[in-house]
């Protein structure tokens, strides 16, 4: 969803304010071909500091705009959130390189539903797939 205008709608729709901090966080997650995490954010976003990207995060999260991944060594790392037809593409694998330690949203494997046993409710899910990289191959 790197499209300015659905991104602007997005925080119209929540009822919050794109402001430039946003912007640019959004924009440093949207140019990046891998998910990040905080630290390279801040590395990337010039002047922003760590908890001014903590809680644009937040805020990104809570809309729909971003998600985060827990790769395969622990670390959240943050992803901008593809839409399809209008809604949130969440359910799909990421890759996590055991080479480069690069983590990719593979948006074309898609998870199926879930079914928990009854009282068990989820309220997120993250499935990682462990390899190399076709960078690193």
């Amino acid at each position: 969803m790197a499209d300015p205008e659905k991104l602007e709608a997005l925080f119209r729709l929540h009822n919050k304010r794109l402001t430039p901090t946003r912007k640019l966080i959004y924009d440093t997650l949207a140019s990046s071909d891998e998910a990040l995490t905080m630290q390279d954010i801040e590395l990337l976003a010039d002047g922003v500091d760590k908890s001014t990207v903590s809680r644009t995060l937040h805020v990104l999260g809570s809309i729909g705009a971003v998600h985060r991944i827990t790769d395969a060594n622990g670390l959240f790392k943050f992803a901008v959130t593809s839409f399809e037809e209008g809604m949130p593409l969440v359910s799909h694998i990421h890759f996590s390189c055991m080479k480069c330690g690069k983590t990719y949203c593979v948006e074309s494997v898609h998870i199926p539903p879930i079914h928990l046993p009854d009282n068990f409710k989820a309220t997120d899910y993250n499935i990682v797939v462990t390899g190399i990289c076709p960078y690193c191959h």
